[in-house]
């Protein structure tokens, strides 16, 4: 029953979001990192089937660190993917130079311990709709993060934080409202082995594994979220 806890609830929602034209599909990579455990690379734009992508992994690797990179996409894949890492355990991490925004920073909430390197980012905002051409707050598809949220047992003030800032904005997390945030994480990865050279740029961030960026809002499926234009960042609090 818990494992159908988002899939089964929102399947008419991802049949919607399917007769949308979507672009490719977010890099979901991995490799053995040093201890046998397992890493995961989820960089790029989040779409409908990098669940699925994501299950397979999860189905051959009972221990696992998901190191993200990517400025967000479609919610329901992203929601799948972190009840997946929370239900095997799994550690989330963001590195310096990365960002991991909007639908990726949910799944970036579900790891058992979260990581977030200084120089790292990690940003939210409420889900959205397209309507006329615009950005619109989705109550349906806040409601199935609200849900969400409340799996990974996170208090009120997290949900709030989370899902406070417009489509067009991003609240972001730091070390200096975490507490307020009632979102708590890691800097120090002494204890996360260092991931696989090959997806590992020079500037700290991961290589997109797919060759792909964000396209273009128009052209998203419905029920999304994605990264904010620049230059829109909001206060944090």
């Amino acid at each position: 029953m818990h494992s159908k806890w988002v899939r089964g609830a929102c399947a008419a929602l991802v049949a919607a979001a399917a007769l949308a034209a979507a672009p490719a599909s977010a890099g979901i990579a991995h490799s053995t990192l040093a201890g046998g455990t397992e890493g995961i690379y989820v960089t790029g734009e989040i779409q409908l089937g990098d669940d699925a992508a994501f299950r397979r992994i999860t189905d051959t690797f009972p221990d696992a660190v998901v190191f993200l990179d990517s400025p967000g996409g479609t919610v329901i894949p992203a929601l799948e993917i972190g009840r997946l890492a929370r239900e095997r355990g799994y550690r989330t991490v963001v590195l310096a130079g990365g960002t991991c925004a909007s639908s990726c920073a949910l799944i970036w909430l579900a790891g058992s311990t979260r990581y977030l390197e200084p120089g790292g980012r990690v940003g939210f905002h409420a889900s959205s709709a397209e309507q006329d051409g615009r950005l619109v707050e989705s109550g349906l598809s806040n409601a199935f993060v609200g849900y969400y949220l409340s799996k990974l047992e996170l208090s009120e003030r997290a949900v709030v934080f989370t899902t406070m800032a417009s489509p067009y904005e991003l609240t972001w997390l730091t070390a200096e409202n975490s507490e307020g945030a009632g979102i708590g994480f890691e800097s120090a990865l002494q204890s996360v082995p260092a991931p696989d050279p090959a997806y590992f740029s020079p500037s700290g961030s991961l290589q997109k594994a797919s060759g792909t960026v964000a396209g273009d809002v128009g052209k998203t499926p419905v029920i999304q979220t994605v990264a904010a234009p620049a230059g829109r960042e909001p206060e944090a609090g």
